[in-house]
């Protein structure tokens, strides 16, 4: 009697138990759709970013006079910034008087990089083209007199000279571009002079890399994600076929970019930020929406969608292997720490990929911002200075032409490798994005600062030649240096960065010190 009555509570437990696994399933799996929006969110920050650097870094050289707005040493810093982006499709600069400036990654005819000059709007204007070879090198250059191109009519220059905080970066709705007819958007930002818009800077971003990002993060079993502007699907990596509605006059039958009901998806009603539950034709799905106006802008949001079902089927499954072993005996309480740890594991392998470069397994954007941070509080107690050494791959674009892209991603690897290998176990170092990589060290002074960056930039060159003598590579790197009063990790970043751009510029495989830094911790 007493064998039946412990066979009966121990049934009971289980149903008890694996009612709360369900339900903690559809929690957790509600979490992890929201922890899965914010990594998705980041990514795809991550890849806008590096187009808007170069706007933002431009728009400063020119506030700064560093480079001349009309100078020829600014069509080859726009060239150098871009070699390595594969995702950005060209750099522009307009003028209010109708001059314009473009650089493009399209091939061109003799080469794997174009530039594009237009004088002033008006009679016999000259147009003069310049093709360059994968080291930039120029190959061809034609003139003509004949160009209808206005760059003050384009979106990206109207909506930075119609705005009225037009030192902002802005980005257009998604559009085809005038001269390569791809899907994309463009930001922009204004170059101020007396209170007037002297030029406008805008980068083009290809669209196509966002279903990769999209597809790359199915971490969820039966999830679905895509990205809305408006009611227009613009990223989904189940949507075979898209086009996108062209930028300039556009013919009656024209083709424009599906809605999301034309491409079978259902736009899930719920508040902005929240998980929350709607009905499908299938069943019900947790879906969650986030507000994409950073890093896209107002009226892009991120969809995702999760079957409900999916989440509850691991613990109905648990819930009939726990039966199983609850007959046989087994403690009741082990086997729902069981179910727990099942249910919430993929949380902690979300929250771990949030700050983590998938390809190289350094730092990303997120954890470069956030251990840098912690590195600039703990030197407040202590004395020494925070040295940020960026660095940058030379040929890294001629690498990726040549050879294909998984012979640059086995570079990037080696680099992430030789770099933990070459820095201290408390170094920071990461991965900024592209083929740009950052390290931030505590040393006790500037001599100590540059020698041990110097040697990091010597020993990967030789690292590369030894592992891919078929192309030749070279790192640059640019250095900053900060005490306890002026180790602002975001401003060092900067200052690094500007100092790999001017040695870039100056001589590719070089390292070179910020102005900043040399001027004030000496």
């Amino acid at each position: 009697m007493a064998a039946c009555a412990m066979f009966v509570l121990q049934v009971l437990a289980i149903i008890v138990i694996g009612g709360a696994a369900r339900t903690a399933s559809v929690e957790a799996a509600a979490r992890s759709l929201a922890v899965e929006a914010q990594v998705t969110v980041e990514r795809i920050s991550g890849f806008m970013a590096p187009g808007e650097r170069i706007v933002e870094d431009t728009v400063r050289l020119l506030d700064e006079g560093i480079i001349s707005a009309d100078d020829r040493e600014l069509e080859l810093y726009l060239l150098t910034r871009l070699a390595n982006l594969e995702h950005i499709s060209s750099v522009h600069v307009g003028y209010p008087d109708g001059a314009f400036l473009s650089v493009t990654a399209h091939p061109t005819e003799g080469g794997a990089f174009g530039s594009t000059r237009m004088a002033a709007s008006g009679p016999d204007r000259i147009v003069t083209k310049t093709s360059y070879d994968s080291y930039l090198q120029p190959t061809s250059t034609t003139r003509s007199t004949d160009s209808g191109y206005d760059p003050t009519q384009r979106p990206w220059y109207r909506l930075v000279a119609g705005s009225p905080t037009a030192r902002d970066l802005i980005w257009t709705d998604p559009y085809t571009f005038f001269f390569s007819g791809e899907p994309g958007v463009t930001g922009s930002r204004a170059h101020v002079v007396d209170g007037e818009i002297a030029a406008v800077v805008g980068v083009d971003v290809r669209l196509s890399g966002l279903d990769r990002i999209l597809d790359d993060l199915d971490v969820i079993e039966g999830h679905n994600t895509m990205i809305v502007a408006g009611d227009h699907v613009i990223g989904n990596p189940d949507m075979e076929d898209r086009t996108l509605p062209t930028s300039g006059p556009r013919a009656p039958d024209a083709p424009e970019l599906p809605t999301a009901a034309e491409a079978g998806m259902t736009p899930p009603d719920v508040p902005t930020g929240t998980v929350g539950r709607v009905d499908t034709a299938s069943g019900r799905d947790l879906a969650v929406v986030v507000d994409m106006e950073r890093p896209l802008g107002k009226g892009w949001e991120l969809h995702l969608h999760q079957d409900e079902a999916a989440a509850t089927d691991v613990a109905t499954n648990q819930q009939s292997t726990m039966l199983k072993v609850m007959i046989g005996g087994t403690v009741v309480m082990l086997g729902a720490l069981f179910v727990l740890t099942r249910v919430t594991r993929p949380i902690d392998v979300l929250a771990g990929q949030a700050a983590t470069d998938a390809l190289t397994g350094l730092a990303n954007r997120r954890g470069i911002d956030a251990d840098g941070a912690e590195m600039v509080a703990e030197l407040a107690n202590r004395t020494g200075l925070l040295s940020v050494l960026v660095l940058d791959l030379d040929g890294f674009k001629a690498l990726n032409d040549r050879h294909g892209h998984h012979v640059g991603d086995d570079a990037l690897r080696l680099l992430g490798r030789e770099l933990r290998s070459l820095t201290r176990r408390e170094d920071l170092v990461g991965r900024l994005g592209g083929d740009e990589f950052v390290v931030a060290s505590r040393v006790d002074d500037l001599a100590s600062a540059i020698e041990i960056s110097r040697r990091v930039v010597d020993r990967l060159g030789e690292r590369l030649r030894v592992e891919l003598p078929q192309c030749p590579l070279g790192v640059s790197g640019g250095l900053a240096v900060g005490d306890s009063a002026t180790a602002a990790f975001g401003d060092l970043l900067v200052e690094a960065d500007e100092s790999l751009i001017a040695a870039k510029v100056e001589c590719k495989g070089m390292m070179r010190v910020a102005d900043r830094t040399v001027s004030e911790i000496l």
